[in-house]
């Protein structure tokens, strides 16, 4: 009934494909605009950092938009459900490259995973499983925070 009474009063997008972080909406309610973000912690975190700064940034006049990211070497195996994911990792230097391990379990109520973790591991989607295999690396998003990679 809520969703069916925003529809009727503006501009809405919902979805997403990736994890975690979905629904995501966005729109206008009445001439003000509503970014509208999941309820569990780390869904509501990961579709900030990945949709609504970069809008917010866009509607304060930033041209570049584009994060930067770091890549990666995995050290251990990672699975994912296919869908793009936003992994939370520990990054670090080892032997002069950056690797990654993940936080534990990933779920996306699991704010102790998003509290130790200094980035974002990217899994393309239709990715299910990566192996630490030589050569294969992966994006990160750096998070600003005083632990150092």
């Amino acid at each position: 009934m809520f969703e069916s009474s925003w529809r009727n009063t503006g501009s809405w997008i919902f979805g997403g494909q990736h994890a975690p972080g979905k629904p995501i909406a966005f729109g206008h309610y009445q001439d003000i605009p509503f970014i509208g973000l999941p309820g569990n912690p780390v869904s509501a975190f990961v579709g900030f950092e990945v949709f609504i700064r970069p809008a917010i940034m866009k509607m304060s006049g930033y041209r570049n938009l584009i994060r930067t990211t770091t890549k990666v070497r995995l050290l251990e195996d990672v699975e994912s459900d296919g869908r793009e994911a936003y992994l939370r990792a520990i990054v670090s230097i080892e032997k002069g490259d950056f690797v990654a391990r993940l936080t534990g379990h990933q779920g996306s109520g699991n704010l102790y995973s998003l509290v130790q973790a200094n980035a974002l591991l990217l899994i393309p989607s239709r990715v299910k499983s990566c192996r630490p295999e030589p050569g294969w690396m992966f994006g990160c998003l750096m998070m600003l925070c005083n632990k150092k990679p």
